[in-house]
């Protein structure tokens, strides 16, 4: 296997890792919404406390966080093979420089747009006692 190879299934990895968690992220928060949802009908039957979904809600958040990061870092490595061997790259491995750019771009706005979701998150399960 290729360096280059190597570092695409690293991102790979990552990507599937992040693609999980996100899941997972979305899960709690449908949960979060029926937590509310249920305590404003007066129905108490919740299985999960408001402690708990934030303890899940900040585990999540550093797993993610250490994947976006984890995945940040290998868009780069690929980007400095790509321009330390423009002539290796295989047709079928093409990829622009711009590209690179907005991979980058895009994996650190979800990364900090994460953040602020389970900010507001935190700030809605710990106000509401």
């Amino acid at each position: 296997m290729t360096d280059l190879e190597t570092l695409w299934e690293t991102h790979d990895f990552a990507l599937t890792k992040v693609v999980m968690l996100e899941d997972e992220y979305n899960f709690l928060i449908n949960q979060v919404h029926d937590f509310f949802e249920q305590e404003i009908s007066g129905e108490a039957v919740f299985p999960i406390s408001k402690d708990e979904l934030l303890s899940q809600f900040e585990k999540i958040d550093v797993d993610l966080n250490n994947y976006y990061n984890k995945q940040l870092i290998t868009i780069k490595e690929i980007e400095g093979f790509y321009n330390s061997n423009p002539h290796s790259i295989p047709p079928e491995r093409e990829v622009s420089r711009e590209s690179f750019k907005e991979l980058k771009a895009v994996t650190a706005n979800l990364r900090d747009s994460l953040k602020e979701s389970t900010e507001e998150i935190k700030i809605v399960l710990t106000s509401s006692d």
